[in-house]
């Protein structure tokens, strides 16, 4: 995820402030993704 944020950041230099924030953004969707679709993720009450 690292490697990730550091070349999305070097190939869109204007679309984010830093790399760790590509990194940050990416990784929060993923467990948002993951919280709604996985049937075994617990529901809040």
């Amino acid at each position: 995820m690292e490697k990730f944020g550091e070349k999305y950041t070097k190939d869109n230099p204007d679309a984010f402030g830093s790399a760790e924030c590509v990194y940050l953004l990416s990784y929060a969707t993923i467990m948002l993704q993951t919280a709604i679709h996985n049937p075994q993720a617990q529901k809040l009450k």
